[in-house]
């Protein structure tokens, strides 16, 4: 499969405000891809799926949530309630395992 940076779409198009990202696995791979885009601190919705993110992007569930609370001062997990603040990244893991069935969509921003 062929694929191209986010940062390649953006030099094209122009820099996005809000980016969706749910790639089965390779979110984390995305995010690599476009050190320019976050530099303008989009706010970025994405999938957080621990099966996917093991098996298909033979990605660590517990690197991704760390990388990615990394990045983003601000990390917030959509609920049927709203959004809750994620700030515990076991906490986190343990929820979308037993609770969630591995998946669930995260709200990441700056602040």
């Amino acid at each position: 499969m062929n694929s191209i940076s986010l940062d390649s779409i953006a030099a094209q198009h122009g820099m996005p405000t809000l980016v969706k990202i749910d790639v089965e696995g390779f979110e984390m791979a995305v995010l690599q891809s476009a050190p320019a885009v976050l530099a303008t601190r989009p706010t970025v919705v994405m999938e957080f799926n621990t099966l996917c993110l093991s098996n298909f992007g033979r990605v660590n569930p517990r690197d991704a949530i760390d990388t990615i609370m990394r990045i983003f001062p601000k990390v917030e997990v959509i609920t049927q309630e709203g959004r809750k603040p994620l700030t515990d990244p076991y906490v986190f893991l343990s929820e979308n395992i037993l609770e969630h069935g591995s998946v669930d969509n995260i709200v990441c921003s700056w602040g």
